[in-house]
């Protein structure tokens, strides 16, 4: 081979080579083009994502305030205030904005233009006219006069001396407005979102502008000095002046948009969201983009000799590339899918299941959960339960239909949408979901039964189909329920019970009624039981089971329980101030209130109110209870039996009793379920018969007193007296009954 020839091979090399470095060095510009684009699209969905939170967020604030104004309004219609003179309306105002401080002040204006308002901590002003409050007050009012709740602009307060906004709404009476109720409050939640160190994850922060781009209240973290001069986004280094007239073009017509600014040699994007009210707009500002250190290493390094471009910049391209998309892969991992299933979750759902709602009708949603999942957790292992997890999501797999789809929630919930509307075919459909499981199950020998059901909502959401769904954990023989007319009443009366239960508590709604606890052997009364029944504003009474376990689930139980021993000691302090004996009242006690540090002290007080002596308050507690701490617990029994209190356990019996309770707890008195009386008169079964003789036995020897519930019948009492019992109640005596009721019957 002669030197031309090898110059012409070295030559045709050479351009191979520029070549491949030509379109290595393209790509790699190509791929970092696309992924910068990847982060930039990334960051904007995120700034829209966290805007729309702060927008949810405000506007449940907004949505709060309002409801409870409403009802305030409704109080004040209902209970015709408005004709009960001036210094009944103060009283009313100053009582409303006492209960509901988070208000600055309430005021009353009529449609002739007086007012008057209460502010939190100053005196009473009763006369307060329209024409001379802040513009923006008097267009919010206007507003209300006219039948709109109104939100009003800020303005600055001659009493707080600080910035303020207020809330309106109409006083309607018999269909007519005839006035309306007006709330101011503080800018907390503006203040709040502004000063958030999680905005962007820490990289950025929230401005909350008028559309005039006028600065509202304005985040202490901004990047930007937070001088006099600067008042609007359009001053300083913010808009670019090309860009001034686009920007008020797109408030005007509140669009949302994404721009950018320089400031300190750095670039920093930003988001206008608008709230929809006042012409207001959130600003998201991201200060992450542009400081990120992977795009300039990448660049540093192909910048580089020719030769170690060619050799490295396809791997350092690549290897930066599938960095950033392992990352951003990660990222959506994390924020749309379930670590233990791999399934979609919650979030991710919810935002299908939003666009879906956008577009038809033609759906049902169904809330899934299976029954006593974390005892078999709690049986066969963590990791046992993890797979029957992901067992259950490859079956939820399978059924899924074209445009269907389905998520894990937490712990064992899963939520599907499916575009069956039909009840008959979405039945078929989850039964067969039931049978394949069993039949999987019981084939495999897995040692564990799966009990699956199925709560439903048509053209609903997943609120409707988990209230379904508890609805079938309460009856046990379904396993497929649709959301009904019946839940979703149960659902207004738990709302009403919820909005109204601090008004009950104050206004004495909660009634004393009383139950006989009568001495077996001579059938005299030893005692009562106290029991509350709700008396509502139209004279309908609402009996515990309706309300008890809401109070539970929201912890208002703490504060009724002890209303119910103050009745208690009230109704002592009557019988000894008209010269009658007074016998033991036994209250129940939940455990969030039993367990409360000042437990003790608050009931020593009430004793001290009344001048009532302990030992004739017994305080009831569930043998749940028992199941928890036991040492804690005996502390605590300690505490109540040296302030003089006798403990008794209430339903012993009803769940998973222990006889290992009996020797542990320091008992005063063990009260027997009365569903042990009824199953042993009624079923005749022997064993059960000698077990409730044995307890019965058993607590006389650790010095208990025994009360059995339930007597219905005169062989019922004659039953306990041979077996030992000492105290008995039931309807046989007498059902509960109001305190002055009890005391014509029983104690005179």
């Amino acid at each position: 081979m002669d030197e031309n020839t090898i110059r012409n091979h070295l030559f045709r090399l050479a351009v191979i080579i520029c070549l491949i470095g030509g379109i290595l060095l393209a790509s790699g510009v190509g791929v970092i083009s696309y992924a910068m684009r990847s982060v930039h699209d990334d960051i904007h969905e995120q700034m829209k994502v966290e805007a729309q939170e702060y927008k949810n967020h405000i506007f449940k604030q907004f949505d709060k305030d309002l409801q409870i104004l409403g009802t305030l309004a409704s109080i004040f219609s209902m209970d015709h205030i408005f004709y009960s003179g001036t210094d009944n309306i103060m009283t009313w105002i100053t009582k409303a904005n006492s209960a509901y401080n988070d208000f600055v002040s309430i005021a009353y204006f009529t449609l002739d233009g007086a007012g008057m308002v209460n502010t939190f901590g100053t005196e009473f002003n009763s006369d307060y006219p329209l024409g001379s409050c802040n513009e923006s007050i008097q267009v919010a009012v206007k507003k209300a006069f006219a039948g709109e709740q109104a939100i009003s602009r800020f303005f600055v307060s001659e009493i707080t001396d600080g910035q303020l906004y207020v809330y309106s709404v109409p006083i309607w009476y018999e269909g007519k407005i005839i006035g309306a109720l007006a709330a101011s409050s503080r800018l907390d939640i503006f203040d709040e979102i502004a000063n958030d160190n999680m905005v962007m994850g820490g990289n950025g922060f929230v401005h909350l502008i008028g559309s005039e781009g006028k600065f509202l209240v304005r985040s202490s973290k901004s990047v930007v000095p937070m001088i006099q001069e600067y008042t609007t986004i359009f001053d300083g280094p913010y808009i670019a002046g090309k860009n001034q007239a686009d920007i008020l073009d797109m408030m005007k017509k509140q669009q949302s948009g994404f721009y950018e600014f320089n400031y300190g040699e750095k670039s920093y994007h930003f988001y206008l969201q608008p709230l929809g009210i006042n012409d207001w707009y959130l600003m998201c500002v991201d200060t992450m983009w542009g400081n990120s250190p992977y795009i300039y290493q990448i660049f540093f390094v192909m910048g580089g000799s020719y030769f170690l471009m060619l050799i490295l910049s396809c791997f350092l391209l690549f290897y930066g590339y599938s960095i950033i998309r392992k990352n951003y892969n990660n990222l959506i991992k994390l924020a749309y899918f379930d670590q233990v299933t791999g399934a979609e979750n919650f979030a991710r759902f919810e935002k299908r299941l939003s666009a879906c709602r956008k577009q038809t009708d033609e759906y049902s949603v169904v809330a899934a959960n299976m029954r006593n999942f974390k005892f078999i957790n709690e049986l066969f292992g963590k990791e046992d339960g993890n797979l029957l997890l992901n067992y259950l999501r490859k079956q939820f797999d399978l059924c899924m239909k074209e445009n269907e789809f389905f998520c894990r929630d937490n712990a064992d919930q899963f939520y599907l949408l499916l575009r069956d509307t039909n009840q008959t075919k979405i039945k078929a459909r989850l039964q067969d979901i039931i049978s394949r499981v069993n039949e999987d199950v019981r084939k495999n020998g897995r040692g564990f039964h799966v009990n699956i059901y199925f709560g439903v909502s048509i053209s609903g959401d997943t609120h409707q189909a988990l209230l379904a769904q508890q609805h079938i954990r309460q009856n046990s023989n379904q396993q497929v329920h649709f959301y009904d007319d019946d839940i979703h009443k149960t659902e207004l009366k738990n709302h009403y019970i919820e909005s109204h239960m601090d008004q009950a508590l104050e206004s004495g709604a909660f009634k004393l009624y009383l139950q006989p606890k009568m001495r077996l052997s001579d059938g005299i009364v030893a005692g009562a039981e106290a029991l509350v029944r709700w008396q509502t504003d139209d004279g309908q009474f609402l009996y515990p089971g309706e309300f008890i376990p809401l109070f539970e689930a929201n912890g208002f139980c703490a504060r009724l329980d002890l209303y119910m021993v103050e009745c208690a000691c009230r109704q002592l302090r009557e019988w000894l101030d008209n010269g009658i004996k007074p016998i033991p009242i036994s209250v129940n006690q939940s455990r969030l209130l039993f367990m409360e540090n000042h437990y003790v002290d608050a009931l020593k007080r009430l004793l001290d109110k009344y001048q009532i002596s302990a030992a004739l308050i017994v305080l009831e507690i569930l043998e749940g209870l028992a199941a928890e701490n036991l040492e804690v617990l005996n502390n605590r029994i300690d505490q109540l039996q040296s302030a003089g209190f006798k403990v008794s356990m209430d339903d012993f019996g009803s769940g998973y009793s222990s006889l290992n309770t009996l020797y542990q707890l320091k008992l005063d008195e063990l009260k027997i379920d009365r569903a042990f009386l009824c199953a042993t008169s009624q079923e005749n079964d022997e064993m059960r018969f000698i077990v409730l003789k044995q307890i019965i036995q058993l607590a006389k020897k650790l010095n208990i007193t025994t009360v059995i519930e339930g007597i219905e019948t005169k062989e019922n009492a004659e039953m306990m007296v041979s077996f030992g019992c000492e105290y008995g109640q039931g309807y046989y005596y007498s059902k509960p009954i109001s305190a002055k009721e009890f005391t014509q019957t029983y104690m005179q």
